[in-house]
């Protein structure tokens, strides 16, 4: 495969999706390199994307014979086997040869199997999880752990840094870990969001105030812990009429349960 101008495909077009998908085209333009194919369950999700060059793949099938590497955002562990279905059950798509990049977070088991799955249609998976909620991803300022292949990595990069992401933790070739890590970091985010809540509690309780408390947080303990502050304080767990949510709450759930089994 030559990887100067590869042809790129992508599955899964949900609130994470759409915005990575978005950037990954406008630099495709920019770049006059081959349009950006992909899919996604409810096709009418893609318009955006169309009306800025994406092309529509009618069928996974389609999408994976018109692309070198191939990205996935979808919603979790069961969405990626029943997507690994469809690349793999296709008995006209061939594999051999492609890269498939998952940006899903999932179960590092999942990924496991989702390599050993590929690996036997000669395809080759870079675990490629990211930090960052919808609006960052709108924003291109993602964090990308990724674990793999050094040379599908390396064929890959030119599409994060600067395009979709801020940031790579480059792990090793265990696409395990990538997933493990990023377990991991949902972990602490989901226990910084307790913490927060117990800090305005007790600032409450104790004559403080939220704003002295978070003015602490502001000064002392960075943007994330700010804008989980903010959040609490002024009441804005509802995205705009007519927005949709960041994040599904299930996958919130899903997310810091998958810690129960280390």
């Amino acid at each position: 495969m030559a990887y100067q101008h590869p042809r790129l495909g992508w599955i899964g077009l949900g609130s994470m999706g759409l915005g990575m998908a978005t950037n990954l085209q406008r630099h495709l333009s920019k770049t006059a390199a081959p349009s950006l194919q992909y899919h996604n369950r409810t096709m009418s999700r893609g318009e955006p994307l169309e009306q800025i060059g994406g092309v529509p793949c009618k069928s996974i099938g389609d999408l994976v014979t018109n692309s070198d590497i191939i990205f996935l955002s979808l919603s979790d562990d069961a969405a990626l086997a029943s997507t690994l279905d469809s690349l793999i059950g296709d008995g006209e798509a061939e594999l051999s040869g492609k890269i498939i990049v998952d940006t899903t977070t999932v179960h590092p088991s999942s990924t496991g199997k989702a390599q050993a799955r590929l690996a036997e249609k000669g395809a080759r998976l870079v675990a490629a999880p990211v930090f960052g909620a919808s609006p960052v991803a709108a924003q291109g300022k993602l964090l990308f752990v990724l674990a793999g292949p050094d040379d599908a990595v390396q064929a890959i990069s030119p599409f994060l840094v600067g395009v979709m992401g801020r940031g790579v933790i480059r792990l090793g070739e265990d696409v395990k870990q990538s997933s493990m890590l990023k377990t991991a970091g949902n972990f602490m985010t989901a226990a910084m969001m307790e913490v927060v809540a117990e800090a305005h509690v007790l600032a409450e309780k104790t004559g403080l105030g939220s704003e002295a408390m978070e003015s602490l947080i502001e000064h002392q303990y960075g943007p994330l812990a700010l804008s989980m502050s903010k959040r609490l304080t002024t009441g804005a767990y509802m995205p705009a009429k007519g927005e949709r949510p960041w994040s599904d709450l299930n996958l919130a759930l899903k997310d810091v349960g998958s810690q129960e089994v280390f």
